[in-house]
C-alpha cells in the first residue's frame, strides 16, 4: 500500500513539473470557479494562501476582493499553529523559516481563526470527500482541530485549492485530519457531503 509520504512526494513532483501556462490557465478557472460559487461576495472575513511548490495561484481571488475593497486575511506561523494578517501587498511581507511570506507579526491586527468565515486551503491531494493530504507539518489541522468537535455548520468553511491531477479515489483519513467542505479544481467544485450546502 501507498504511504501518505509516498503520495505527497509523487504529486508533489507532478505538481511542481506542470507548464507555467497550464498553471496560470487552471488557476484562472479555478478561480472563476470561486468566484461565481458567491463566496467572495458575502460580507465574510475571508483568507487564503500565497501560493508555494506549484500550488494554485490565488492571486485573481486576492486582486477581487481588493477591487470590491476587501481586506483579505493570510496565513502566518505563530508557534505551531496558524494565525491570519491581513494582506495588502508583496512590500508589507517577510519570508517565515520556510520562506513562504507572510505578513509583519501585529497582535492589533492578526484574526485567530474562528474569527474568519471562510479559508482557502492548499493541498497536496484529496479525495471527493473532502479528506486532505498537506505538506505534512500540521499546522491547519492544528489550527481547525476544533471544527472536529463542533457542528459542520460552524465556522470557518474549509475550501481547498487543487489542480484536478491532485484528486486521488480515497485517502485513508486520521483521527486528527479535518476534512474540507469543498475542492475547487479547474473542472468545477467538489461539494463534500453532509458538509457544504448546494445553495453556497
Amino acid at each position: 500500500m501507498i504511504t501518505p509520504a509516498e503520495i505527497r512526494t509523487r504529486l508533489r513532483e507532478w505538481r511542481r513539473a506542470q507548464a507555467p501556462i497550464d498553471v496560470h490557465r487552471n488557476s484562472l478557472r479555478i478561480a472563476g470557479h470561486c468566484i461565481g460559487s458567491g463566496w467572495l461576495d458575502a460580507d465574510a472575513r475571508i483568507a487564503a494562501y500565497l501560493p508555494n511548490d506549484g500550488e494554485v495561484d490565488t492571486a485573481t481571488l486576492f486582486g477581487y476582493l481588493r477591487e470590491r475593497g476587501r481586506i483579505a486575511y493570510i496565513p502566518m506561523l505563530r508557534q505551531r499553529m496558524l494565525w491570519f494578517g491581513p494582506y495588502t501587498g508583496p512590500a508589507a511581507l517577510h519570508p517565515n523559516r520556510y520562506g513562504i511570506p507572510e505578513p509583519v507579526i501585529d497582535d492589533s491586527t492578526i484574526a485567530d481563526a474562528r474569527e474568519l468565515d471562510l479559508v482557502f486551503v492548499p493541498l497536496v491531494a484529496f479525495d471527493p470527500r473532502g479528506h486532505r493530504l498537506g505538506m505534512g507539518g500540521g499546522y491547519y489541522d492544528r489550527t481547525f482541530a476544533f471544527r472536529l468537535d463542533e457542528p459542520a455548520t460552524m465556522r470557518p468553511r474549509l475550501i481547498g485549492l487543487a489542480f484536478e491531477g491532485q484528486k486521488l479515489e480515497r485517502l485513508d483519513a486520521q483521527p486528527w485530519d479535518v476534512p474540507l467542505d469543498a475542492i475547487v479544481t479547474e473542472a468545477g467544485i467538489y461539494r463534500c457531503p453532509g458538509r457544504l450546502s448546494a445553495s453556497r
